[in-house]
């Protein structure tokens, strides 16, 4: 039998769900492990509480060059040069959305830009 996540992977895999921004109620675990195994990328950043610790994380996490500028014009560039199937999930989002409330719509903006270009990108909230 199917969970919500396996069929919400499943979605995402076969192209019937367009890549974008989720919020995820489940183990955000189960559904690294779907998406991995059907070839994506899947990268769990760690909760962050400032920008700083979300720019390091992300670029760990996404092997972003060591050029990378730790700001929202390098996040777009790094992410558009992403080329397979990927997957970010921002565990405990909040903590970021609340100790930077100015900066955290910013930061979904430039993640949500990139889920509507090639490969497919999502982001998870977790």
């Amino acid at each position: 039998m199917s969970t919500p996540v396996d069929r919400s992977a499943a979605k995402l895999i076969n192209g019937s769900q367009t890549p974008g921004v989720y919020r995820l109620i489940n183990e955000p675990a189960q559904i690294a492990t779907v998406l991995n195994a059907a070839g994506w990328v899947t990268a769990t950043l760690m909760p962050a509480a400032s920008t700083t610790d979300f720019y390091r994380e992300i670029a760990v996490v996404l092997s972003f060059p060591d050029y990378f500028g730790h700001n929202l014009d390098a996040l777009a560039d790094c992410l558009s040069e992403i080329h397979r199937p990927t997957a970010v999930i921002l565990r405990e989002w909040t903590t970021l959305a609340t100790a930077r409330p100015r900066r955290w719509p910013l930061i979904l903006a430039v993640l949500e830009e990139r889920t509507t270009q090639q490969p497919p990108f999502a982001v998870i909230l977790a």
